[in-house]
């Protein structure tokens, strides 16, 4: 019996065989390490990872793709067909194949309330001890817990975000701020003081009712990437 056959007909007992597996994402280091998960049988290792692409090119034309039963792949938010286009073919090109998205709360907030359908969301900051299990739970149609995490909340989707709120420097502000510069570089960017830098950051975090600092800078970020990938693309 294949894997991909293993993988669908047993639905609560034990898994025999190793779950073929494609790991797909960005970042290759994150790559390293879910697959050195998958492979530690101290932690319930029954996966046999047949192959690790860093772009939506690679994942498409991957030789062994027909021969995985699961994907697990990051959201790859800059590729707007990503979503929209490549995740609906691969469904269709592969009846058989399980997708599982890695995701974090912002990256959540990105995605158009319909493309979350029919999709399985594994939160991107995980315990390793719990990846094994958690994934055989999605696997089985279950609802792993962590997953309730990851829906966002009301601060947390870009759409949430009234960029008409702010003025036009704190727009500018806001934008420099999800580019990742700092208070001191952009004041020095914009030829302002840090005090006045400063000020408008607390002013921006308070217009749009974010909790810290932190969180403003989160947001700007999901913002940027908003902007840079396009709404249109993404739905």
């Amino acid at each position: 019996m294949s894997a991909r056959a293993t993988a669908k007909s047993q639905p609560s007992g034990a898994w025999n065989d190793p779950i073929t597996v494609l790991l797909a994402d960005r970042d290759p280091l994150f790559l390293h390490g879910i697959e050195s998960v998958l492979h530690d049988t101290a932690l319930g290792g029954a996966w046999k990872v047949m192959g690790k692409v860093g772009t939506v090119r690679e994942l498409i034309h991957h030789p062994r793709l027909p021969e995985c039963s699961v994907l697990l792949s990051g959201l790859f938010l800059r590729c707007g067909r990503f979503l929209s286009v490549t995740i609906p073919d691969l469904l269709v090109n592969h009846p058989g194949l399980k997708v599982i998205l890695f995701a974090n709360d912002t990256e959540i907030g990105l995605i158009p309330e319909k493309q979350k359908k029919g999709l399985i969301l594994i939160s991107r900051e995980i315990e390793p001890k719990k990846l094994s299990s958690t994934l055989r739970d999605a696997l089985q149609g279950k609802h792993p817990a962590n997953i309730d995490t990851l829906y966002p909340r009301e601060d947390s989707a870009t759409g949430s975000i009234i960029i008409s709120l702010l003025s036009g420097r704190e727009i500018e502000i806001f934008r420099l701020l999800g580019l990742g510069n700092t208070c001191r570089e952009i004041a020095s960017l914009l030829d302002i003081s840090i005090k006045t830098g400063e000020a408008h950051r607390e002013n921006i975090k308070l217009k749009l009712g974010l909790p810290s600092a932190r969180r403003l800078c989160q947001m700007a970020r999901a913002r940027v990437i908003w902007d840079q990938t396009g709404a249109d693309y993404l739905i």
